[in-house]
């Protein structure tokens, strides 16, 4: 596994702990993100997406500026 896709998984796995968001299921992959977890029901499927790959980015491209190109 790759530099980048070690960063996203612990990224997912942080931003899942602090969110209490138990993970079923990960696989990073060098061109997607598989996830299974375990939500609470006030919290809908597109919020969890729109926080996980908001954040994710964000890190991303501060640490890896490569991968915005």
């Amino acid at each position: 596994m790759g530099k980048l896709a070690l960063f996203v998984e612990q990224e997912i796995h942080r931003l899942c702990e602090a969110n209490t968001w138990p993970i079923g299921a990960l696989n990073v992959q060098e061109d997607n993100v598989h996830l299974f977890l375990s939500a609470p029901p006030n919290v809908s499927p597109s919020q969890i997406a729109h926080t996980l790959k908001g954040a994710t980015a964000r890190r991303v491209f501060q640490c890896f500026p490569r991968v915005k190109k």
